[in-house]
């Protein structure tokens, strides 16, 4: 669960980086010190996952995706969130996609198999086909990685201040 401590601080952090926008770095970076998560691997995964759109959806509403991470919905009530707040901060929906990428980082050895997880949770699918999932994503996720430019930064920039 995540406290209400922790969603007002991240309004307050999203707030704050709007006040002093050159002054401080943006919530991917922020969050990705806090996790020990690179923030341009943070980046990338955002742009995978939703093409950098904050109010991106997907999925059925059983197991809906949403917003720039694409948190799925079975987090809301471990976390105690609500979808509406996932979609309306984005500084929030990036600490929530960096907490659930840092877990997976603790879970596996394999830094990539971490990143494919944060997709493929494999609750269906098993044995190599879960294996194979898994690598597909972290190599779409490699790729944007491989590809981040600084106009893809700046976009995002927007997007998470």
């Amino acid at each position: 669960m995540i406290p209400l401590t922790h969603k007002i601080a991240s309004a307050l952090v999203g707030f704050l980086i709007c006040a002093f926008q050159p002054v401080f770095a943006d919530c991917f970076d922020i969050h990705g010190r806090n996790f020990g998560v690179a923030p341009d691997l943070l980046r990338a995964i955002a742009i995978t996952e939703s093409s950098g759109n904050p109010s991106a959806l997907a999925g059925p509403k059983c197991s809906q995706d949403i917003g720039l991470m694409q948190i799925n919905s079975q987090w809301l009530s471990k976390w105690n969130l609500s979808k509406s707040e996932l979609l309306s901060n984005a500084c929030l929906n990036i600490e929530v996609g960096a907490r659930i990428l840092k877990d997976n980082l603790m879970r596996f050895e394999n830094p990539w198999e971490a990143v494919g997880a944060y997709n493929a949770g494999c609750s269906r699918l098993k044995g190599q086909d879960c294996t194979d999932a898994r690598q597909k994503y972290a190599w779409r996720v490699f790729k944007n990685l491989q590809s981040l430019d600084d106009k893809t930064r700046e976009k995002l920039k927007a997007i998470a201040s």
